[in-house]
């Protein structure tokens, strides 16, 4: 009877394990897409590229961030965020880092989703390491120049830190923003967050009865 407990007692915790490496896609090649005849892989000039936006039918633009060690704290100094044009030129993809112009001095930009609309570019922007919390920064974009010129910016409250994933533009005065992260992280990254932040987190991303959060 010692015996069984005890291999029940292996048993269990091996098996839970499996099921979050199994959830989590920890051994899937982040590259796979390359087996895809028609896909082919195009190196990017920055670190941690996160979402594209079309400008037009040969060019689209490209938030990056050191997410990283933004966020987790690892693996050293915190690379600069920023945004590149990506186009097609001659069967060329050129790559060329955008210009922010007139954007807030002491606001760190560290771009998430981003959203192209008749000349305007809204970005998610975890600007946490400056004490800003997250925003929506809106500029408008000259293509000539390569530039994004800074106009506003929509500040959220506490309890969307580290939360704002990506965001579009619906009608022309609404804004949709979703979500990837549940619960509010410590604006200093996840390893400051409570137990109880840690533990609401892994429950909720792990229960089959979660729902799906969209603002």
């Amino acid at each position: 009877m010692v015996s069984l407990l005890k291999k029940i007692y292996l048993i269990v915790p091996t098996l839970l394990a499996c099921y979050l490496i199994f959830k989590i896609d920890m051994f899937k090649g982040s590259l796979a897409f390359i087996r895809e005849k028609n896909c082919k892989a195009s190196p990017f000039p920055a670190v941690g590229a996160q979402d594209i936006a079309q400008i037009n039918h040969k060019t689209a633009i490209v938030s990056h961030s050191d997410f990283v060690r933004l966020l987790f704290k690892r693996g050293g100094a915190v690379l600069a965020g920023g945004l590149f044009v990506v186009k097609e030129e001659e069967g060329k993809v050129l790559k060329m880092k955008v210009g922010l112009v007139g954007f807030p001095e002491g606001v760190k930009f560290n771009p998430h989703g981003i959203h192209f609309h008749e000349g305007r570019l809204f970005v998610v922007n975890h600007s946490n390491v400056s004490g800003g919390g997250d925003r929506i920064e809106i500029f408008t974009f000259d293509q000539q120049k390569n530039e994004a010129r800074y106009l506003r910016t929509i500040r959220f409250p506490p309890s969307m830190n580290w939360r704002l994933s990506d965001v579009t533009l619906v009608g022309n005065k609404r804004l949709f923003v979703s979500i990837w992260r549940p619960f509010p992280s410590d604006l200093r990254g996840i390893p400051f967050d409570s137990f109880l932040t840690e533990v609401k987190t892994l429950l909720y991303y792990f229960s089959p009865f979660r729902l799906q959060n969209v603002l």
